[in-house]
């Protein structure tokens, strides 16, 4: 039997968890995109210095399926706690209604439960170096996270709560 043989028993869940990732990337792309896409005026945006620093980072991050996916982490995890922190706030008129419609959906629950899962089951196999790696990538996505979001207050973006 050649040695490559017993690496397809791992096939199977390796494309699992890739459409889950690729799904995901769809979801961003129409999603996200149709969500920034109403709160933009016409014409061409200009991403801040914030936002170009995340994405650089996470490009980075592409060393290896579990670096990725743990800085990929904390946007599932952040942006579900935030939007059940503010869901309560929401309203018809809510200049972000669709936004907090969908970060505190049942739906986003599981596909945020589902990459923690995958984090986990990464984390358990992988070596000391590469969970070194995956917390740096961690870390760093939340910081880079909490200053997308400061940049609203540093703006002065009103957001209401009530």
């Amino acid at each position: 039997m050649p040695r490559c043989w017993p690496k397809l028993a791992h096939w199977p869940r390796i494309l699992t968890r890739g459409r889950f990732w690729a799904g995901s990337a769809r979801e961003i792309l129409e999603g996200e995109l149709q969500l920034h896409r109403s709160y933009l005026a016409e014409g061409t945006a200009n991403p801040s210095a914030i936002t170009l620093n995340y994405v650089n980072h996470l490009a980075a991050s592409k060393r290896g399926y579990a670096e990725l996916i743990a800085a990929i982490l904390p946007c599932y995890w952040l942006y579900q706690d935030i939007g059940k922190r503010l869901a309560s706030a929401n309203h018809p008129e809510h200049p972000y209604k669709q936004w907090l419609v969908t970060y505190a959906s049942e739906e986003f629950d599981l596909a945020t439960e589902r990459a923690i899962d995958m984090v986990r089951v990464a984390w358990k196999q992988a070596d000391v170096d590469l969970r070194e790696r995956m917390r740096l990538a961690f870390v760093r996505s939340s910081e880079h996270e909490v200053a997308f979001f400061d940049q609203a207050r540093r703006n002065r973006v009103e957001f209401s709560t009530a």
